[in-house]
């Protein structure tokens, strides 16, 4: 792929391409290409949700930084609680914008 022409897959922060891909015929070509954008951002939004989930329950239920590696089981009970509440609201929150894109 040329460096410098506007909207190659290297500019807009994606890998590249497998090579096999060259062979392909035009519609194959765009297939592959937009399985492989959707594979990169999905992989982008589980990033996004593992650090939400980190930071919001890491802020909430860890209060003491001891000498121990471990945590007391008060943070840990808070720690699966606040995990389990925020997948089920994040996957809530999916499902309503799903329902919202397929409903008039």
């Amino acid at each position: 792929m040329p460096a410098s022409g506007g909207g190659s897959e290297r500019e807009a922060g994606l890998p590249r391409a497998p090579a096999a891909w060259a062979a392909a015929s035009p519609a194959e070509s765009v297939a592959h290409a937009q399985l492989f954008a959707m594979q990169h951002m999905n992989r982008e939004r589980s990033l996004l949700l593992v650090n939400g989930i980190v930071d919001r329950c890491f802020d909430g239920c860890i209060d003491d930084f001891s000498i121990t590696k471990s945590l007391r089981a008060e943070e840990e009970r808070c720690i699966r609680a606040c995990t389990q509440k925020y997948l089920l609201f994040s996957a809530a929150v999916g499902n309503a914008f799903s329902r919202s894109l397929t409903d008039p």
